[in-house]
């Protein structure tokens, strides 16, 4: 499918350069560079369209001044359009809307280091959590979470969430044996986290940069960052024939269903 969009794009190009190469010499003059990037779709004011005609010929990157290959053209689009994707992504990444910003937590870190939380992880998380534990009768007093997921960063303090958490995803990681349950204490809820914490980087997590001791003081970029490691591994353990008996759709000729099981669950995503 992507290559087939990839050929379309390009005949696309090819046949806006197409109609303005009118002599069809193969190039086009750099005056008419701003009627070939409207064809294309990159709308740029005059003075953007004039700076990159003075790039192109004050630094010689094409073979003929003042004219223009579709060579050249193809490549100056795929720039534009990379420039514009990072563009996009920057401005997502930077958006203020539901993102929650927090100083640094320690006093290490508490002058000049910022982290973010993004508030729809936050409640998609906890909704995910409602969702799927709020029957465990061990659990009666941690959930359900508000709906706006305020209270998450402070029911995992004690660790037995995070210990469901991870046994829902990675059934019998954890003994339940070994969770501290009745009449708390500051150590066992240590020894909680410190289980919790284990046990995930055993299913695979990366819990470099954070211990037990962030973890109680619901640090949320921290807390938030685990859960998704957690909850993402219990999802991708799910892609299999037994769950996902479709799967044999996606096999091409003379693949066997063998060939389709060694992938990981996110080259089979792909």
């Amino acid at each position: 499918m992507d290559v087939e969009a990839s050929r379309a794009s390009f005949q696309e190009l090819f046949h806006t350069y197409a109609t303005i190469d009118k002599n069809g010499d193969g190039y086009i003059d750099l005056s008419e560079l701003k009627e070939a990037l409207d064809g294309a779709g990159f709308k740029l004011p005059g003075w953007k369209v004039r700076q990159l005609i003075e790039e192109y010929d004050d630094k010689r990157q094409i073979q003929h001044r003042g004219r223009l290959s579709f060579d050249e053209f193809e490549k100056m689009c795929l720039e534009l359009k990379s420039n514009e994707v990072a563009s996009k992504f920057k401005q997502v990444v930077s958006k203020k809307e539901n993102l929650e910003t927090l100083g640094g937590m320690s006093d290490a870190s508490s002058e000049g280091t910022t982290h973010s939380v993004r508030l729809e992880e936050q409640l998609a998380f906890s909704d995910w959590i409602n969702s799927n534990l709020r029957s465990d009768a061990d659990l009666k007093h941690l959930l359900p979470i508000d709906p706006e997921g305020k209270a998450l960063y402070d029911r995992v303090k004690d660790g037995i969430l995070l210990c469901k958490i991870i046994n829902h995803s990675c059934p019998d990681t954890i003994d339940e044996r070994a969770i501290n349950k009745k009449n708390l204490t500051v150590y066992t809820k240590h020894e909680n986290l410190t289980l919790a914490l284990v046990s995930s980087q055993a299913i695979g997590c990366n819990i470099v940069n954070i211990d037990a001791h962030d973890l109680s003081k619901g640090k949320p970029h921290l807390v938030l960052g685990l859960l998704w490691q957690i909850i993402r591994i219990g999802l991708f353990n799910q892609i299999t024939l037994e769950n996902c008996p479709g799967l044999t759709a996606l096999l091409l000729d003379g693949e066997r269903i063998e060939d389709l099981m060694k992938l990981s669950p996110e080259a089979i995503l792909l």
